[in-house]
């Protein structure tokens, strides 16, 4: 679902949407979740760009 609301499919593009079930995604220990999640702290889409957020992201995975 975060993908489909992250890469506009079909859906209106949102990326607190995105990150909403990115993160839930990730708190079940999904790792492309806690990616993606991370992938938004870097660019800054729909989140303030924080760059050690990110890494703490990835470092989950």
């Amino acid at each position: 679902m975060g993908f489909s609301y992250g890469k506009v499919q079909s859906v209106r593009q949102n990326f607190q949407q995105a990150i909403y079930y990115y993160q839930k995604a990730c708190d079940l220990k999904d790792e492309m979740g806690c990616a993606n999640v991370g992938v938004k702290y870097y660019n800054g889409q729909g989140v303030k760009q924080n760059i050690n957020t990110e890494k703490w992201y990835h470092g989950k995975t």
